[in-house]
C-alpha cells in the first residue's frame, strides 16, 4: 500500500502535467483509477499513477467508456520508499517492454539496464547541507 508521501507526489506532479496539458490542449490526463489494457490475449489492465494521451491519437471529444485500449504516450509511476529495485524495472519494462525511457529511481538514483549506452544517464542529485 502507497503513503501520504506518495499520493501527495502524484497529485502535485499531476496537477503540473494537467495544467500544462490543459492550456495548450495537447490532450488528456489521467490518473491512478483510469484502467489501461497492457495485454489482450489474456486480457490485462494495468493503472498508471498518472498517464497522458496526446489529443493526435485520442481526439479530446472523444468519450471512452472502460479501460483504455491504445497506450499512453506517457506515463508516471511514483515510486515508494519500500518499492525494491527490481519491483521498478518490472513495472518500467510492463510499460515500455523494450523501449527506453528516462529512469529517475528514488534520490534521482538511474534504474540500472534498461537503456541502450547511448542514452544520457540522469544528473546527480543535489547534495545536501556543506560539500
Amino acid at each position: 500500500m502507497t503513503g501520504l508521501e506518495h499520493g501527495e507526489t502524484v497529485m502535485l506532479l499531476g496537477a503540473e502535467l494537467v495544467n500544462f496539458v490543459r492550456e495548450r490542449k495537447l490532450g488528456r490526463i489521467v490518473g491512478s483509477d483510469t484502467g489501461v489494457i497492457v495485454r489482450h490475449d489474456p486480457r490485462e489492465v494495468r493503472e498508471p499513477d498518472i498517464a497522458f494521451f496526446s489529443a493526435e491519437r485520442l481526439p479530446l471529444g472523444t468519450r471512452i467508456v472502460g479501460p483504455a485500449s491504445i497506450p499512453p504516450d506517457l506515463v508516471v509511476e511514483v515510486f515508494s520508499p519500500n518499492d525494491r529495485d527490481s519491483d521498478m524495472k518490472d513495472k518500467v519494462r510492463m510499460w515500455l517492454g523494450d523501449r527506453c525511457a528516462p529512469r529517475l529511481g528514488r534520490g534521482a538514483r538511474p534504474l540500472p539496464d534498461h537503456c541502450p549506452p547511448h542514452w544520457p544517464s540522469p544528473p546527480d542529485p543535489p547534495r545536501r547541507g556543506r560539500t
